[in-house]
């Protein structure tokens, strides 16, 4: 297992590498970040089961007989590595998290069956990695117990920041859709987006993008009787799959219909991520 998981994140490291060559570094921020954390993790991966699988105690035994300066750096070196482990769990999760979020954020419609193969490849890769780390025989009883308890301190605090930061960044692009809309159309939020969804100057997409998706977000049931009147009884957009500069997004469609009617994912009174219906002003 710990021979895949190293093949594995090898094979990642060399594609990820290959992209970056090829494609360039994406401009965007989250995905920039994204791509650094991904080839640090990948290393430090591979360090770390590398490690495990060359008997780590064997090799802790042999340097504890040097001479007392190396032995103040083999102390180090034994406390500094449940970190690394720890730091590598969180990690992993993180990763693993965020690669899930954009494989389903593209379905129904995933722009590209090869980044789709790429993209499962990371979840795949970084779930064995996880499973190899925590399962490894070198753990000691009390390291594990230490690797868990900060591990969920970890996860604990990376929920707080991912829940914060999808606040922020949904409210920033309500509100950027929002302006788009005033600019160009008086009245409060809903009753400008309804006009710019009407308006058949506008791209398809953009109508999509910054009129649908909008009126779901802020609940507009003022919203509902044009939707329905646009929606083909498509939830999972295979009528506009591919055409987006031509149609209507059926599947934004059918998200802003369940949305403004609470029923997204069993939701009742607001959106996961909190109601942005005070944004309708």
């Amino acid at each position: 297992m710990k021979i895949v998981t190293i093949i594995s994140n090898i094979v990642l490291l060399g594609l990820t590498c290959l992209l970056i060559l090829f494609e360039g570094i994406s401009k965007e921020a989250a995905y920039l970040v994204f791509t650094l954390l991904l080839l640090s993790v990948a290393i430090l991966n591979i360090v770390l089961v590398f490690r495990g699988r060359v008997s780590y105690k064997w090799l802790i035994s042999k340097l504890k007989n040097k001479a007392s300066e190396e032995q103040r750096e083999v102390d180090d070196l034994l406390f500094n590595y449940p970190i690394m482990k720890i730091i590598a769990v969180i990690s992993n999760i993180a990763l693993i998290g965020f690669a899930s979020w954009v494989i389903i954020s593209q379905y129904p419609h995933p722009k590209d069956y090869g980044v789709f193969v790429y993209e499962l490849l990371i979840v795949l890769t970084l779930l064995l990695s996880l499973i190899t780390i925590l399962i490894s025989r070198e753990n000691k009883s009390e390291d594990m117990k230490r690797t868990i308890v900060f591990t969920g301190i970890g996860l604990a605090l990376l929920l707080f920041c991912f829940i914060l930061t999808m606040r922020i960044w949904i409210g920033h692009g309500i509100k950027e859709r929002i302006s788009i809309a005033q600019q160009q159309y008086s009245g409060i939020a809903e009753d400008a987006l309804l006009v710019y969804l009407s308006d058949t100057t506008h791209t398809p997409h953009d109508r999509s993008d910054v009129a649908i998706w909008t009126l779901g977000q802020i609940r507009s049931r003022k919203a509902l009787p044009l939707l329905f009147k646009l929606y083909k009884n498509d939830p999972e957009g295979k009528t506009c799959k591919y055409h987006h500069d031509t149609v209507l997004c059926q599947y934004e469609i059918h998200k802003a219909i369940v949305s403004i009617e609470h029923k997204w994912l069993g939701a009742k009174e607001k959106n996961w991520f909190g109601s942005w219906s005070r944004l309708n002003k």
